[in-house]
């Protein structure tokens, strides 16, 4: 068998001619027009972080935790005695020295009435200061141009009147006051209407008295006079308790005290005296209606 050669012959061989690029004819179609690649997408740059913000929350934090820390030492009674060193086992520790707090109670005494006050409860001579020694001393009282006062310290016997002089500073435990010149026993005697009596006798009630009751006095089993009952704790403060006693000589309540209006006559709107006393055997108390 004839083996072909492999490779060609000179015979064989064809002759290219090169042809210029641009005369060159492209294997692809005239109208061809190439795939476009999609654009990557633009990768933003790194943004560099900053760190102020967090040196500003480490900042809080840590003054946070000291104003923490100087109040629970506050709360826990720190003492700076406790930072001391402690003594050398060769050194004898001084003992602290401890402080004791006294409480001191106030005590706010009891106030009564005072001497000067020309008042059921003051003095004889306040009395007197009030009204004068000119006018002084008809029935160990005074007279005045429009009534007659007199005052007691207690009862002497059956009478009503003690004699003890005006300048006494013996308590008073009764006043008694009738319009000037009256006389129950005569007839067209002067005598006070009752706004009037009550104005006058009013005036020598402790300020601080307060009224208690009102009711009629009953003598002999007619009605002759009203009485009102006060309680005034500036009393009670200034007479002992033995002052305070009830018509047959059994002891009240201290500071208790009556004001007596007696009626003229049958006519309740008239008065002819009134009296202010602690002890109710001065208003001849026999029944209470």
């Amino acid at each position: 068998m004839q083996q072909r050669p492999s490779h060609p012959q000179p015979d064989e061989w064809h002759t290219y001619q090169e042809v210029p690029p641009d005369q060159q004819q492209s294997p692809l179609p005239s109208n061809y027009i190439p795939a476009m690649r999609p654009p990557l997408p633009s990768q933003p740059l790194p943004v560099r972080k900053s760190h102020k913000k967090l040196w500003i929350i480490i900042a809080v934090a840590l003054a946070l935790l000291v104003i923490v820390s100087a109040g629970a030492l506050q709360a826990g009674n720190y003492s700076p005695s406790s930072q001391q060193p402690q003594a050398s086992p060769t050194q004898q520790a001084e003992p602290l020295a401890t402080t004791t707090k006294v409480t001191t109670k106030k005590v706010t005494k009891p106030v009564g009435i005072a001497e000067s006050k020309a008042v059921l409860g003051g003095s004889i001579f306040a009395f007197n200061n009030k009204f004068g020694d000119n006018n002084c001393c008809n029935r160990n009282g005074w007279e005045t141009n429009t009534m007659w006062v007199g005052v007691y310290t207690a009862e002497d016997g059956s009478r009503w009147y003690q004699a003890v002089g005006e300048q006494s500073h013996e308590r008073v435990v009764g006043i008694h006051m009738k319009p000037y010149n009256t006389d129950i026993n005569q007839a067209g005697t002067p005598v006070w209407d009752m706004p009037t009596a009550k104005r006058v006798c009013d005036v020598y009630v402790p300020p601080d008295a307060k009224l208690q009751t009102t009711y009629q006095h009953v003598y002999a089993g007619l009605v002759d006079g009203t009485i009102k009952e006060y309680y005034s704790p500036l009393l009670a403060h200034t007479l002992p308790s033995s002052d305070f006693t009830d018509a047959n000589g059994h002891l009240e309540k201290q500071g208790l005290f009556f004001v007596f209006f007696h009626s003229y006559g049958s006519t309740p709107s008239q008065s002819d005296y009134c009296v202010l006393g602690t002890d109710r055997s001065l208003q001849r108390e026999d029944v209470i209606s």
